[in-house]
C-alpha cells in the first residue's frame, strides 16, 4: 500500500504519508485502516504528505464519494487535516476535497510542508 501513518498521542496528531502511485482503492484501505485504529480519534490533527506521489489515479467521483464519507465520520476521528503536495495535480485534487468537505472538519492545502505544520500548531 502506497500509505504508511504513525500516530503521535502527546501530539494528538496522525502523520499519514502516500508515495508512488494512489488509487481510489489505495484511499479507501487507508480510511477504513484509520477509523479501525483505535488510537486515532476526534480529537486528533492529520498531516497528509503526498510530496513523494507520483500519480494519483483517483477520479472526481470517488473523491465526492470520499468527501461525503468522510463527512460522515467527522466527529470520530481527526477532524483537522494538512495536507501538503508536491504537484498541480495533487494541488488540484486537494483542493476539491477541501472543498467538498464543506465546515464538517478543517482542512486546508500546502504546498510547504513548514507552513502545513505551522497551521497545525506541531514543530516542523
Amino acid at each position: 500500500m502506497p500509505f504508511s501513518y504513525t500516530v503521535d498521542p502527546n501530539l494528538r496528531l496522525v502523520r499519514t504519508t502516500g508515495i508512488g502511485i494512489i488509487s481510489d482503492e489505495d484511499s479507501q484501505q487507508l480510511s477504513a485502516m484509520q477509523r479501525c485504529d483505535p488510537h486515532v480519534h476526534a480529537m486528533m490533527r492529520e498531516l497528509l504528505d503526498l510530496r513523494q506521489v507520483e500519480r494519483l489515479s483517483i477520479t472526481p467521483c470517488w473523491l465526492r464519494f470520499r468527501a461525503a464519507t468522510d463527512k460522515q465520520y467527522a466527529n470520530e476521528y481527526a477532524n483537522t487535516l494538512a495536507i501538503v503536495v508536491g504537484s498541480e495535480v495533487a494541488f488540484g485534487f486537494a483542493r476539491m476535497y477541501e472543498l467538498l468537505t464543506d465546515s464538517h472538519f478543517l482542512v486546508r492545502v500546502f504546498r510547504d510542508y513548514a507552513e502545513a505544520c505551522e497551521w497545525l500548531g506541531i514543530p516542523g
